[in-house]
């Protein structure tokens, strides 16, 4: 199947062959939300610098088709980079976090409320409220925020197609799940087994490797000026 790649700009959705127009409010879109167009295309919103659009003639996105991440994973994961570096009994607002990474607010505030229901975060609230790590960064993994966001389902889901060959004696049923759901679920099985090994102190530790040091004390100078 051809996709057509495609960028949304000022409410047209625009490709090098074609013109669409949208049936649909972008005027303040969400992060990441899938939607419909005029049944033959999906607009996945990425964040306030653009959106990407993939278009297929006549046809519905497979939801299983490509696994992506929401945009709300990286921003959780950039979030507690930050708040593992508080002191203690000290609180960082979501507007300060959304002002710090460039993302808004109200879709920020949503990503955190994940983490917060998956007890990843402490809350509180008043003028000198905000979020906090419930438990210390080296206990905290990747694996751990990327289900709070994304949930814990299999990126493979199964339907058994192999079932539907007209060359299967009638009532035959096999013992066990097909070569390829097998590999498709170890494959999953190890992304998550490298999400678990790594730890929001150990990203601390390659953050402070990576950033300049200049940039690194003016950024968490930063932030604890904006502490609660």
């Amino acid at each position: 199947m051809d996709l057509i790649h495609a960028k949304l700009k000022d409410g047209a959705l625009s490709a090098s062959s074609a013109t669409f127009q949208p049936k649909a409010d972008f005027s303040s879109p969400p992060p990441c939300q899938s939607i419909n167009i005029l049944f033959s295309a999906q607009i996945y919103i990425t964040e306030k610098y653009g959106y990407h659009v993939s278009l297929m003639a006549n046809h519905h996105r497979p939801r299983n088709e490509l696994m992506i991440l929401k945009s709300q994973v990286e921003w959780a994961l950039h979030c507690c980079a930050i708040l593992s570096g508080l002191p203690a009994g000290r609180y960082l607002s979501t507007k300060a976090l959304a002002e710090l990474h460039g993302l808004p607010k109200e879709y920020l505030s949503k990503a955190l409320q994940s983490l917060s229901q998956a007890g990843l975060v402490h809350t509180t609230l008043g003028p000198s409220g905000g979020y906090r790590l419930a438990k210390p960064p080296a206990e905290l993994t990747f694996l751990d925020i990327v289900e709070a966001v994304e949930g814990e389902a299999r990126t493979f889901v199964c339907n058994n197609i192999r079932a539907n060959n007209p060359c299967r004696p009638q009532g035959y049923c096999e013992s066990s799940p097909c070569a390829v759901a097998r590999i498709m679920w170890e494959a999953d099985e190890a992304w998550r087994a490298k999400l678990r090994s790594v730890t929001v102190a150990e990203l601390g530790q390659k953050l402070s490797q990576d950033v300049p040091p200049e940039l690194w004390k003016n950024t968490f100078e930063w932030v604890l000026e904006r502490a609660g």
